[in-house]
């Protein structure tokens, strides 16, 4: 019935980039590729650089999916304030040394620039942590989509 439905719609399943499961068991005896995006050929002719990647998994057993049409650069990387910072020891503190004595917008661009440095300072690189820990999920995944995994492997990926 779904396929049928699928064929009268002229519906096409988009190449999914990068993965080639979408959607794993959590005790990694199962894989599959569940999740899909399907467009018609008046959809591809609009949008005619769509990719569709998917993403590692981190807290589900499905991959996100990314749909792009254009690569868009936005420039310098934008300065983002973390609401765990203000429960840290050392940040009142902080704050109140760095805010005194300038002008709004001189103290914006001044807490800016040292928020920055006492970011790496107080918790290191936290994004290299994350990625490095995604890394670690990851890996396991891409290798099974290859290879298969051996029951102590499959343990060993469960337990992270």
């Amino acid at each position: 019935m779904f396929t049928n439905f699928i064929a009268s719609s002229k519906l096409m399943d988009l190449q999914l980039l990068g993965r080639k499961f979408t959607w794993y068991k959590p005790d990694g005896t199962c894989k599959s590729r569940l999740d899909r995006i399907m467009v018609n050929k008046e959809w591809m002719w609009k949008w005619p650089d769509l990719s569709l990647r998917s993403l590692g998994r981190t807290f589900s057993d499905h991959c996100p999916l990314v749909l792009k049409h254009v690569i868009v650069e936005w420039g310098h990387k934008p300065f983002k304030y973390f609401n765990g910072w203000s429960s840290h020891q050392e940040f009142k503190d902080f704050y109140k040394n760095k805010w005194a004595g300038y002008d709004i917008q001189e103290k914006l661009k001044r807490l800016k620039r040292d928020l920055k440095w006492w970011r790496k300072t107080s918790f290191g690189a936290l994004n290299s942590k994350i990625e490095a820990n995604k890394e670690i999920v990851e890996k396991p995944d891409r290798f099974d989509e290859v290879f298969g995994l051996e029951e102590e492997e499959i343990i060993e990926r469960n337990r992270n």
